[in-house]
Protein backbone atom coordinates (compact mmCIF):
# COMPACT_ATOMS: atom_id res chain seq x y z
CA UNK A 1 0.00 0.00 0.00
CA UNK A 2 3.25 2.40 0.99
CA UNK A 3 4.57 1.73 -2.49
CA UNK A 4 1.65 2.58 -4.13
CA UNK A 5 1.17 5.75 -2.67
CA UNK A 6 4.66 7.06 -3.31
CA UNK A 7 4.62 5.66 -6.90
CA UNK A 8 1.60 8.03 -7.17
CA UNK A 9 2.88 11.04 -5.52
CA UNK A 10 6.02 10.75 -7.95
CA UNK A 11 4.24 10.45 -10.65
CA UNK A 12 1.97 13.21 -9.84
CA UNK A 13 5.18 15.04 -9.83
CA UNK A 14 6.44 14.23 -12.48
CA UNK A 15 3.55 14.72 -14.57
CA UNK A 16 3.29 18.25 -13.11
CA UNK A 17 6.88 19.36 -13.81
CA UNK A 18 7.06 17.48 -17.31
CA UNK A 19 3.43 20.04 -18.37
CA UNK A 20 5.17 23.24 -16.40
CA UNK A 21 8.69 22.13 -19.20
CA UNK A 22 6.61 21.69 -22.01
CA UNK A 23 4.84 25.10 -21.44
CA UNK A 24 7.74 26.68 -20.75
CA UNK A 25 6.61 27.79 -17.24
CA UNK A 26 9.62 28.09 -15.13
CA UNK A 27 10.68 30.15 -12.14
CA UNK A 28 12.19 33.54 -13.37
CA UNK A 29 15.84 34.02 -13.38
CA UNK A 30 18.52 35.90 -11.24
CA UNK A 31 18.14 39.35 -11.80
CA UNK A 32 20.89 41.51 -11.09
CA UNK A 33 21.16 44.94 -10.36
CA UNK A 34 23.94 46.22 -12.67
CA UNK A 35 24.38 50.14 -11.97
CA UNK A 36 23.35 53.05 -9.09
CA UNK A 37 24.01 56.88 -9.89
CA UNK A 38 23.87 59.78 -8.05
CA UNK A 39 23.58 63.05 -10.34
CA UNK A 40 23.66 65.37 -7.23
CA UNK A 41 25.17 63.07 -3.96
CA UNK A 42 21.53 63.77 -2.22
CA UNK A 43 19.54 61.66 -4.44
CA UNK A 44 20.39 58.10 -6.79
CA UNK A 45 18.82 55.57 -8.64
CA UNK A 46 20.02 51.98 -9.48
CA UNK A 47 18.60 49.98 -12.37
CA UNK A 48 18.45 46.29 -12.55
CA UNK A 49 18.50 43.17 -15.69
CA UNK A 50 15.35 41.48 -14.77
CA UNK A 51 16.52 37.54 -15.23
CA UNK A 52 14.20 35.27 -18.04
CA UNK A 53 10.74 35.42 -17.05
CA UNK A 54 10.25 31.46 -17.17
CA UNK A 55 7.44 32.14 -19.58
CA UNK A 56 5.00 33.58 -17.50
CA UNK A 57 4.33 37.40 -16.26
CA UNK A 58 6.90 38.60 -13.97
CA UNK A 59 6.42 40.95 -10.88
CA UNK A 60 9.69 42.90 -10.05
CA UNK A 61 10.05 44.77 -6.80
CA UNK A 62 13.08 45.97 -5.19
CA UNK A 63 14.13 46.12 -1.22
CA UNK A 64 16.73 47.84 0.97
CA UNK A 65 17.63 48.22 4.47
CA UNK A 66 20.27 51.03 5.83
CA UNK A 67 23.69 48.85 7.57
CA UNK A 68 22.37 48.69 10.94
CA UNK A 69 19.31 47.96 10.66
CA UNK A 70 16.75 45.25 10.18
CA UNK A 71 13.64 47.15 9.02
CA UNK A 72 13.08 46.22 4.51
CA UNK A 73 11.63 48.99 2.74
CA UNK A 74 10.48 48.68 -0.99
CA UNK A 75 11.51 51.13 -3.44
CA UNK A 76 9.73 54.39 -3.10
CA UNK A 77 9.71 55.57 -7.10
CA UNK A 78 9.62 52.90 -9.66
CA UNK A 79 8.36 55.89 -12.14
CA UNK A 80 11.27 58.46 -12.22
CA UNK A 81 14.31 56.50 -13.27
CA UNK A 82 12.54 54.81 -16.26
CA UNK A 83 12.07 50.66 -16.43
CA UNK A 84 13.34 48.41 -14.28
CA UNK A 85 14.86 51.20 -11.86
CA UNK A 86 14.09 52.55 -8.42
CA UNK A 87 14.84 56.09 -7.50
CA UNK A 88 15.20 57.59 -4.17
CA UNK A 89 14.52 61.13 -3.79
CA UNK A 90 16.14 63.73 -1.18
CA UNK A 91 13.22 61.97 1.61
CA UNK A 92 14.79 58.47 1.41
CA UNK A 93 18.52 59.19 1.26
CA UNK A 94 21.20 59.98 4.25
CA UNK A 95 24.53 60.83 4.09
CA UNK A 96 27.19 58.48 5.19
CA UNK A 97 24.55 55.38 5.36
CA UNK A 98 25.29 52.28 3.43
CA UNK A 99 21.88 50.99 1.70
CA UNK A 100 22.19 47.33 1.23
CA UNK A 101 19.45 46.33 -1.96
CA UNK A 102 18.17 43.46 -3.55
CA UNK A 103 15.46 42.77 -6.55
CA UNK A 104 13.29 40.06 -6.27
CA UNK A 105 11.28 38.54 -9.46
CA UNK A 106 8.04 36.43 -8.61
CA UNK A 107 6.04 34.90 -10.55
CA UNK A 108 3.40 31.87 -10.28
CA UNK A 109 6.26 29.19 -10.14
CA UNK A 110 8.01 30.81 -7.83
CA UNK A 111 11.00 33.87 -7.41
CA UNK A 112 14.18 34.55 -7.92
CA UNK A 113 16.49 37.29 -5.76
CA UNK A 114 19.38 39.54 -6.76
CA UNK A 115 22.93 39.32 -5.18
CA UNK A 116 22.88 42.24 -2.37
CA UNK A 117 24.04 45.89 -3.42
CA UNK A 118 26.18 47.63 -1.17
CA UNK A 119 25.44 50.88 -2.18
CA UNK A 120 27.22 54.36 0.15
Amino acid sequence: MKENVASATVFTLLLFLNTCLLNGQLPPGKPEIFKCRSPNKETFTCWWRPGTDGGLPTNYSLTYHREGETLMHECPDYITGGPNSCHFGKQYTSMWRTYIMMVNATNQMGSSFSDELYVD
